[in-house]
């Protein structure tokens, strides 16, 4: 809402915008008056720097690529009330793998933990983070359970890390995965099933590889080379 500014007098007093020229003067504002204009400007220059500080501070703690302290990280494995930050950790623990970093299995323990956790969420953010380790047999044996979920994200998540560790057990996930309609997780389950697909999955991947489809060149290139690599296994 627009605020007229006030009036101003001969003399640079202020008189309120409903003060018609002509009428009674007022009495110029006191200390007190003075006081509380001077607060109000203070707070309307305060509210926004406040609301700058604020939006940093959620960006700075929300940011995953913010690498967080060893506490930090301890911290939010451990504790999943708030499942950001979880996921924030278990990012973190995948870079680490990723670039081959041998100290990462510090917290092998904990991500270990959180396969059991009761949100399924946190449990399909474990399996992921599992599957990027394929020499770690403690996570293999965590994912042959996990496959077995009661949620389908969790389950597919699994099959996905045990693909990666060259198991077929969650080949089955991995061809119910591919009448999802979600590109992404049909050409991850094709990139699964090229290294353990069975010939159970020849028709539905070969259907993926035709123009009729409906797929996008990617997924159609994709299910084309998982064909092949099925064909040439059995």
């Amino acid at each position: 809402m627009k605020i007229n500014p006030p009036q101003q007098t001969e003399t640079g007093s202020a008189l309120p915008p409903e003060t018609e020229l002509g009428a009674p003067a007022l009495t110029p504002p006191g200390p007190t008056a003075r006081g509380e204009r001077r607060l109000s400007a203070a707070i309307m220059i305060g509210v926004p720097a406040l609301l700058v500080v604020v939006t940093f501070l959620f960006w700075y703690q929300t940011w995953f690529g913010r690498r967080l302290t060893e506490s930090e990280l301890r911290e939010y494995l451990e504790d999943t009330s708030v499942p950001h930050k979880t996921q924030h950790a278990l990012t973190q623990v995948v870079t680490e793998i990723v670039q081959h970093d041998a100290a990462v299995q510090r917290v092998y323990p904990e991500v270990l933990a959180l396969a059991g956790n009761k949100e399924a969420g946190i449990r399909s953010m474990a399996a992921w983070v599992m599957g990027q380790d394929t020499n770690s047999p403690e996570f293999h044996q965590a994912l042959l359970k996990l496959v077995a979920d009661a949620e389908p994200a969790v389950r597919w998540n699994a099959a996905l890390g045990l693909a990666r560790f060259g198991d077929a057990a969650g080949e089955p996930q991995l061809r119910s995965m591919l009448h999802t309609h979600d590109e992404q997780q049909i050409w991850e389950a094709l990139v699964a099933l090229y290294m353990v697909g069975k010939p159970d999955a020849l028709s539905d991947v070969e259907h993926l590889a035709k123009p009729a489809s409906g797929m996008s060149n990617r997924v159609r290139e994709q299910a084309a080379l998982t064909a092949e690599a099925i064909r040439r296994r059995f």
